[in-house]
């Protein structure tokens, strides 16, 4: 793809960016080139923290960032990147810095194909659907195989997900409960809705300066 964004060359002995326990900490500001500031806070040392982190990253493929890296886009907004997932998405704050408590923060996704989009409106919006949703990029995925089907999506990827984790639902509510947070009859219909939204979150390739695709495309 003409407009794929990678990651390149991590750095060594960064900062960890952590924002879901609802502290907020000491904020460094890095800067870097064709980017706005992205902010990092420190790394939690409780081990329910922890394990509620490890288990995110396993479940839901949800990483948070250990180092600070570069990356070949940037926003014309500030875009505050907290977040990972193992094909090189990244999710991040859109405009400010939130935490769990903060309402008004809406959080975006770049993937590592050139696609973005704004995901929800705040951090427990989107820790609700990566948690009973943690398929959705599969769901946005298989829309056009289905028709628009999306209870029907949703029931595949479920049995999918419990016939390669029986303890599915078990950990599912680990998680949950570990945060505080229940589950939105409306979180897919929210994603689509955020997804939408004029104007569209967008980023640039820093290579040739081609806009990214909306992640519903």
């Amino acid at each position: 793809m003409a407009n794929r964004f990678d990651k390149v060359d991590k750095m060594a002995d960064g900062p960890t960016a952590y924002f879901i326990s609802g502290r907020k900490g000491q904020n460094k500001e890095v800067k870097q080139e064709n980017l706005l500031p992205i902010t990092l806070t420190e790394k939690p040392h409780s081990k329910q923290e922890k394990l509620v982190y490890s288990l995110l990253e396993q479940y839901c493929d949800f990483i948070m960032c250990e180092n600070e890296e570069d990356y070949l886009f940037y926003s014309k907004e500030q875009f505050n990147i907290f977040a990972k997932d193992k094909g090189g998405g990244v999710y991040g704050f859109i405009g400010g810095i939130g935490d769990i408590e903060d309402e008004n923060v809406p959080i975006a996704y770049v993937s590592s194909e050139g696609q973005s989009g704004k995901l929800s409106n705040n951090l427990k919006e989107l820790l609700s659907l990566i948690i009973f949703y943690p398929f959705w990029m599969d769901l946005l995925k298989l829309l056009k195989h289905y028709n628009g089907d999306i209870q029907k999506i949703i029931e595949l990827c479920i049995k999918e997900r419990v016939e390669d984790m029986p303890n599915f639902y078990k950990i599912q509510q680990i998680i949950a409960d570990s945060l505080g947070i229940k589950r939105q009859d409306c979180s897919i219909e929210s994603l689509f809705n955020c997804l939408s939204e004029e104007p569209r979150f967008i980023v640039y390739s820093t290579d040739d300066n081609n806009p990214s695709e909306n992640l519903l495309m």
